[in-house]
């Protein structure tokens, strides 16, 4: 998901860690809606956002006791 997010936008998603990359995540996503995607993996699936000010956005999971 995040490639096809990464191929068609500006701002470019990036994983730290395997566990977040190993995440399984299923449903439909407009691939030019980069904001309401990354707001959908802070919200629904703890998830750090950093975005950075070159356009990247950085994305860690966010351990248990961080939450």
């Amino acid at each position: 998901m995040v490639a096809q997010f990464n191929s068609r936008n500006r701002q470019h998603l990036t994983i730290v860690g395997p566990e977040l990359g190993a995440l399984r995540i299923s449903g439909s996503f407009r691939v030019n809606d980069v904001d309401g995607f990354v707001q959908l993996l802070d919200l629904g699936f703890h998830v750090a956002v950093e975005r950075q000010a070159n356009g990247k956005i950085v994305l860690r999971k966010v351990r248990p006791d961080q939450q």
